[in-house]
């Protein structure tokens, strides 16, 4: 909800504390993350001179060789849109090789300009990498972020369903229209859907008509690329096929291989295994449509960003997330692991408590990893602990 007089991306970042903890350390600070995700707002809350290459005279500046905007900055520089001017990734590597102090710049962008591989080799060591997500629940609410995973991951039986009972904030419909709604700033605070719709199509339309061509330049039509990003968004949680999203999108599938590399350097979506989500829940939901709050992709999609946002601002670089499946069987859609602490396995099941599937998937993954902790995240509303030592949560509790 927006109290009168706030503007909707006035709300604090979970992310704010890594980044100032980044910025005491490391001489530079990588802030990546979606269009319209917020980058611009928390950068200008933490360096003391802002300066963007949205600006075409600074992109003249730095094409020519004139450094003084960059060279020799007094506190902490920032430099928005860095992909537009590729050759400030040298010279900021020059200042830095000279000046070894922590602080120096912040390097943001809009695409994933760190997979460019010049652009990599010269930060390679400079610089810490951070991703800014659309908001959680918790961010659009100006709340604490979740404590579920640390609960998680340090309790076990019955005192850590205690505590994650005692943990729960917010409702399911205050999860399931968050999902709708997404979380990038100037979009999911407008109330009025038709707006909100019209907002996502520009944003899709910016992406896929221009903003691609920087990453991966392409003659292939904006009708082609919304067809291949809903094709892939449509089958989240499942194995990619890249000769079925072939053909529902009229293109060949070594030309799918790489533009399903350039969604993912728009962070338009996200690879998690053998599968593919999307970065912001509202485009997703703009984009699919017909999922209802009751289905499995549904569930998948909100669980799979929560425990992202959460895992990365809270275990930056101490934390691994991937799935595990079997031919067996076994099917466990997240499976985490975070340094010092036992693997924790997560499968949402959409039924009105754990399913028997759920609950078989998790006892075989139990005797392959038997010092794992699991939980199954359902759409029930009863928290309680299975016969088979599995914890069973209502979904929302994760937030």
């Amino acid at each position: 909800m927006v109290h009168s007089g706030e503007m909707a991306h006035t709300r604090p970042r979970h992310l704010k504390p890594v980044f100032e903890k980044s910025l005491r350390w490391s001489p530079s600070v990588s802030l990546l993350g979606m269009r319209q995700v917020g980058k611009t707002t928390l950068m200008k809350e933490l360096v003391d001179h802002y300066q963007t290459f949205d600006d075409d005279t600074l992109v003249f500046k730095a094409n020519s060789g004139n450094w003084s905007f960059v060279d020799a900055p007094k506190g902490t520089l920032g430099l928005d849109e860095c992909q537009k001017a590729p050759s400030v990734f040298d010279r900021v590597k020059l200042n830095i090789d000279q000046r070894k102090r922590p602080g120096q710049y912040v390097l943001s962008g809009s695409v994933r300009f760190l997979s460019k591989k010049q652009i990599r080799e010269s930060l390679s060591g400079r610089t810490d990498i951070l991703e800014l997500f659309p908001m959680g629940i918790s961010e659009c609410h100006s709340g604490e972020p979740s404590r579920f995973l640390p609960i998680a991951l340090k309790l076990e039986g019955q005192a850590l369903l205690n505590k994650i009972e005692s943990n729960a904030r917010y409702s399911r419909k205050q999860v399931e229209d968050g999902f709708i709604s997404g979380g990038l700033p100037g979009i999911c605070f407008l109330r009025d859907a038709a707006v909100r719709n019209a907002k996502f199509r520009i944003q899709i339309e910016t992406l896929l008509s221009r903003d691609i061509e920087m990453i991966a330049p392409t003659d292939v039509g904006y009708a082609k690329l919304k067809a291949l990003a809903t094709g892939v968004l449509k089958e989240c949680g499942s194995p990619v096929n890249h000769s079925r999203l072939a053909k529902n999108s009229g293109l060949s599938a070594p030309t799918v291989r790489r533009l399903l590399g350039a969604l993912e350097g728009l962070f338009l979506i996200r690879r998690h295994g053998r599968c593919f989500f999307g970065t912001d829940t509202g485009l997703t939901h703009f984009l699919v449509k017909e999922w209802e709050p009751d289905s499995r992709p549904f569930l998948l999609s909100t669980v799979f960003m929560e425990l992202t946002r959460q895992l990365s601002y809270r275990y930056p670089n101490l934390h691994e997330f991937d799935e595990f499946r079997s031919r067996g069987g076994i099917d466990v859609p997240f499976l985490i692991r975070v340094q010092g602490h036992a693997p924790l396995a997560i499968v949402p099941d959409i039924t009105e408590g754990a399913s028997n599937k759920s609950l078989i998937s998790l006892t075989w993954f139990k005797k392959k990893f038997k010092d794992a902790k699991t939980i199954v995240l359902h759409r029930g509303n009863r928290a309680y602990q299975a016969s088979s030592g599995h914890l069973c949560l209502p979904y929302e509790m994760i937030y």
